[in-house]
């Protein structure tokens, strides 16, 4: 029921279903809405209404949250969550309105119904990024398909000076819903390089946060 010029909220952590969201959602125009996976319900509910986003792509361990402003926001029709959830939470959500499906279930619909692509224009609003919130309510800032292009292309001198190439393996970790990740991974996929997805807790031994010698 997304149709182009619509827009998509994306409430997760950093992971490969993330991006593959965001770039299904561009190739038909949708406007990606990034928000952080640690806003609390209020600053949820708030881009989401601002937004008035019809489909979430969730982490299934926040939908406690999207349950707690679902009746705030009236805009949204879909959930999918990146993985399995609970029956309980699901019958909640959908005694709410709400559709639920899994990420599978969508890949599934899809392979059986093809849609055909609806690119975007350059003018087109690709991403609406908003702030985490710290400093008082989440501000959304618009970055069109232009800013995005511009962007990583600016990054391609610096990444051959640094003599980066397809064989590198980028380390994912930061929160997408930051500009610097989402361009840095836009930019690894440009290249044609490997990006391996981890968090602080994952990416050393013994530590949660890396140590520079």
């Amino acid at each position: 029921g997304i149709k182009s010029g619509d827009r998509m909220l994306i409430y997760a952590e950093t992971q490969r279903d993330w991006m593959s969201a965001a770039f299904a959602g561009w190739s038909n125009n949708f406007s990606v809405v990034t928000a952080y996976a640690t806003l609390g319900a209020e600053g949820a509910k708030f881009a989401i209404n601002q937004t008035k986003s019809a489909v979430i792509i969730a982490d299934a361990k926040l939908l406690k949250v999207l349950l707690q402003v679902q009746g705030d926001c009236p805009c949204v029709k879909s959930i999918v969550t990146i993985t399995e959830v609970d029956a309980d939470t699901k019958k909640r959500l959908e005694d709410g309105g709400v559709n639920v499906a899994t990420f599978d279930d969508l890949v599934k619909a899809g392979a059986e119904t093809p849609v055909e692509a609806t690119p975007p224009t350059a003018e087109d609003i690709a991403v609406i990024m908003f702030t985490s919130g710290t400093t008082g309510t989440p501000k959304g800032v618009m970055i069109s398909h232009n800013n995005i292009i511009a962007t990583v292309a600016g990054l391609i001198p610096a990444m051959d000076e640094c003599k980066l190439s397809s064989s590198d393996v980028y380390a994912s970790y930061l929160p997408l819903a930051h500009v610097m990740e989402i361009i840095s991974e836009i930019n690894i996929v440009n290249m044609g390089a490997s990006m391996g997805y981890g968090n602080p807790h994952t990416l050393t031994a013994q530590h949660t946060c890396m140590r520079v010698r």
